[in-house]
């Protein structure tokens, strides 16, 4: 059956009448419900799909084995500060921020006014997709060198809509100011 559904594609599309153009609308409806067909007749034939699976060398190309660090030291500017602030899936504060000691700090805490703590860690280097709410950031509350350094890298930033907000130089608790259980 496979060599009639070829050939059907063949005829069909690629010798399409001479009263349609090749590239008209028309045309292109004519070979989209031509596929809808094929696909129609290989599902009765109990094949699935005309697509192929992912082999080892696929797999090895979507998989990103690639670890990207952010290093304290490619920061410029070292003056402490809000480096990004969001906030995680459960609702949770995510703040990164440069300290004092000139180290990238990740403060994880309850809602944006209890403080109650639930993670901290404080590095020079950090993985960069681990810096990354799994929800969003505030874009006016981030670093824009922090962020352009993330972005130079290829890691993507989720940020929520823009909202104007005070400047200041932290935008979350700091590890000294959460309450610890």
């Amino acid at each position: 059956m496979s060599n009639q559904l070829l050939n059907k594609i063949l005829l069909e599309y690629f010798a399409p009448p001479l009263d349609l153009p090749p590239d008209s609308d028309a045309s292109r409806e004519r070979f989209h419900n031509l596929m809808l067909d094929v696909q129609t007749s290989f599902e009765k034939d109990k094949i699935i799909s005309l697509s192929r699976v992912i082999n080892e060398t696929d797999m090895s190309n979507l998989r990103s084995d690639q670890i990207i660090i952010i290093n304290v030291n490619e920061l410029r500017d070292k003056t402490p500060r809000t480096l990004l602030y969001g906030y995680t899936c459960n609702r949770d504060t995510w703040h990164v921020y440069l300290d004092k000691n000139e180290q990238i700090n990740l403060a994880v805490y309850e809602g944006s006014r209890t403080g109650n703590y639930i993670s901290h860690s404080t590095k020079m280097k950090f993985e960069a997709h681990s810096l990354i709410p799994n929800k969003r950031v505030y874009p006016a509350a981030c670093d824009l060198e922090f962020c352009e350094l993330l972005k130079s890298k290829g890691i993507e930033i989720p940020y929520t809509t823009y909202q104007k907000r005070e400047t200041k130089q932290f935008h979350g608790y700091l590890i000294e100011d959460l309450i610890h259980p």
